[in-house]
């Protein structure tokens, strides 16, 4: 009762709290927020450890058993609402594709393209197209049933290391093992994430657990061994890598059956050839569909093999071994080591296949290099976490360690408190400052992640949609958020969805001089310009440079943490409604040809005037420097009709120093709107120079509403 009664608290934590992009640790500032916590549950927790504590060896087993999963859990819980924000762009990628699925394209990228596989996770792009198919076109209802899955492997991984610990009592390992895969950071970044991470390791974990558990339950372990070879077959589906997990799964099996008795051995085969039956029947679906066994994602991103990538994969796999506390996997790996050095064992050992799988995974990440393509805090990694807390806990429990009761429960609170300190000091590290611990050189925060997303992609998706005509195309090189919310026919620069710019960016890759790369360079322009898109929204490859006078600016820019700034091809390009020097109008002070102001000047109009249009919408720009004085408001920009009305919204100037910077914004002029208009600069404080005001008119090939 007590755990459910937690559990439903964690679960209105998750929903109430105020998400972190003002969190700062130690808390600063008067914001509510999930990590806020924290003190409760350790006093709880505390609290509970001190009755049981009291009652000796008379307290009940499951009374522990209960309370350490809901602690796991809450944590777990909490963790996730502190970084429930976080999300790449590659999320959207997904979305796309399941939106597409749904609107009958099929599984292309743009709507009309031919079919390809420019994502890594079938089952996720088949239950997001089942949430859009119901009107959940967001990113939030995925992440709950993410951690939703995260709390299945938590609890199957207690559950059966529970069942394993109640011969010798030893209970420490059960809840260790499920703590340091509940506080793991790459966990609970990847489950809040929107990719398929935490899905993919839950049904590896978990089909591995149900494996094990059934050794415990020879007589009714039928069920078990089933749904554990149906869970591998779904890792195939949501992960490439999943083969890697179903082969070393399907030998264990094989093993198994060679030890079992014929009719049990019947029975059990029966499921496994189910099981292999759904993987072969996948992937000559693939072949026939796509033409390749292998996704776009790894033809574009991954590079070709060197003999240099496995050392530089064991050097970033050092660095995620030091940081987070997952030294762990290196005991699971040094455990296979002695599993070899005795033999192999008669029977197929639940140990051995954790600890094969560890090292053959492993070896597959040390062969991808260092700087693998979106490998951001660790998320390949991710499997290797619970991977390795159960084969520590497996371990544990065989050598038969045992502990006087104080004695356990002191190990559990000092380990609890060295974990903690660590692990909250490392996801608000990860969401403040770096969210791959400076392994690489992108610099950003989990917070700054999302944040430039949100400003930059999203919005510019929105924006898209709202003016360009539908069946127009644009070029980018990040093909999630902005395709995902344009709706529009997309040429991604990066390769995700053309097979054709996938073969040159190979050969670029590949090429040995600077004459193979920019032959291959070339080619990728002249392929994207010959279909002429309306907007070149991003450009890695120089195509403005290669498309000459073709494209102009639009004047749009939106922030990412780096600038978008679209550019239209040059028939699109409207000519100035009027532009306004401000040498030309009533002015107090001049230098050069600016209206300017200094400190000292009395507050009022500094610039103003009057001008009427004709009903439509236009694009406004107001030109000025700026340096701050003693108030920190410097000025403030507006539009009015003749009463006064305020037609859009008022705009703060911003410190410039000794550039000029510019104030945009959308002026809509409806046919009952009272003429005059008027623009005017209410000057406070500081140093400001007015440069110039333009009236824009609508450009012929958006649409406006």
């Amino acid at each position: 009762m007590v755990f459910f009664a937690w559990l439903a608290v964690s679960l209105s934590l998750l929903i109430v709290t105020d998400w972190p992009h003002r969190f700062e640790w130690p808390p600063g500032g008067h914001s509510l927020n999930a990590l806020h916590a924290l003190p409760v549950l350790l006093g709880w927790f505390a609290w509970r450890l001190h009755r049981i504590l009291q009652a000796g060896n008379k307290a009940d087993p499951s009374t522990f058993r209960t309370l350490s999963f809901a602690f796991c859990a809450s944590l777990y819980l909490l963790a996730c609402a502190y970084a429930f924000r976080f999300e790449i762009d590659d999320s959207y990628i997904t979305m796309q594709y399941a939106r597409n699925l749904v609107d009958g394209y099929g599984l292309a990228f743009s709507p009309g393209d031919r079919p390809i596989e420019g994502y890594t996770n079938f089952s996720l792009v088949l239950i997001e197209a089942a949430l859009i198919s119901v009107g959940l076109t967001e990113l939030w209802p995925v992440k709950l049933l993410l951690i939703a899955s995260g709390l299945a492997l938590l609890w199957f991984m207690h559950a059966y290391l529970w069942r394993r610990a109640e011969a010798g009592g030893s209970y420490e390992a059960p809840f260790l093992a499920t703590l340091l895969t509940a506080t793991s950071t790459p966990i609970v970044l990847w489950t809040v994430g929107g990719l398929e991470t935490i899905l993919f390791t839950a049904a590896v974990a978990i089909a591995y657990v149900l494996y094990a558990w059934a050794r415990l339950e020879p007589d009714a372990g039928r069920n078990k061994w089933a749904a554990g070879d149906l869970l591998l077959a779904f890792a195939v589906l949501t992960r490439p890598e999943g083969a890697l997990f179903f082969g070393l799964g399907m030998l264990y099996r094989w093993w198994q059956f060679a030890r079992t008795r014929r009719q049990a051995r019947n029975v059990q085969i029966k499921f496994t050839l189910v099981a292999v039956g759904i993987v072969l029947a996948y992937a000559a679906w693939k072949l026939s569909y796509f033409g390749d066994l292998r996704p776009a994602t790894y033809l574009a991103k991954v590079r070709d093999f060197s003999w240099l990538k496995p050392f530089l994969g064991v050097e970033r796999f050092a660095h995620f071994l030091t940081v987070n506390h997952h030294g762990i996997m290196l005991a699971g790996i040094l455990t296979l080591a002695g599993v070899i050095a005795r033999g192999l064992p008669k029977r197929p050992s639940p140990a051995l296949l954790l600890a094969t799988s560890l090292l053959s995974f492993s070896a597959y990440l040390w062969s991808l290099g260092y700087e693998v393509s979106m490998d951001l805090a660790y998320r390949l990694y991710v499997p290797l976490i619970p991977l390795g807390a159960l084969l520590l806990a497996d371990r544990w429990l065989t050598a038969g360690i045992r502990f006087t009761y104080r004695q356990r429960m002191t190990l559990i609170i000092l380990a609890t408190a060295f974990l903690l300190i660590g692990r909250v000091n490392d996801l608000t590290h990860a969401w403040n400052v770096s969210y791959d611990w400076h392994a690489k050189n992108y610099g950003s925060s989990a917070r700054n992640v999302f944040d430039g997303l949100q400003r930059g992609h999203v919005t510019a998706g929105k924006w898209l949609r709202e003016r360009v005509p539908e069946g127009e195309t644009i070029v980018l090189h990040d093909a999630g958020a902005i395709p995902y919310y344009s709706g529009l026919k997309v040429i991604d620069t990066w390769s995700l969805g053309d097979p054709a710019i996938i073969g040159w960016k190979r050969a670029m890759r590949a090429a040995t001089s600077s004459v193979e790369y920019h032959a291959a360079r070339e080619k990728i322009q002249q392929y994207v310009l010959e279909h002429n898109p309306l907007l070149i929204v991003q450009d890695r490859e120089g195509l403005i440079e290669a498309a000459g006078d073709r494209y102009k600016p639009l004047g749009v820019t939106f922030a990412a943490g780096y600038d978008i700034t679209p550019w239209i091809r040059s028939e699109c390009e409207s000519n100035l409604y009027f532009t306004a020097d401000a040498l030309d109008i009533g002015k107090r002070q001049v230098t050069r040809d600016m209206v300017w102001a200094t400190p000292g000047d009395r507050p009022g109009n500094l610039f103003k005037l009057d001008f009427t249009l004709a009903p439509a919408q236009y694009e406004a720009a107001f030109r000025y420097t700026a340096r701050r004085g003693k108030d920190k408001r410097i000025g403030v920009w507006q539009i009015f009709d003749a009463e006064g009305n305020a037609l859009i919204e008022r705009r703060w100037l911003q410190p410039t120093g000794n550039k000029t910077d510019v104030l945009r914004a959308e002026l809509t002029v409806a046919p009952n709107t009272p003429q005059p208009l008027n623009t005017r600069l209410w000057y406070i404080d500081g140093t400001v120079g007015v440069d110039s005001f333009q009236i824009k008119p609508p450009n012929p090939c958006l649409k406006y509403y």
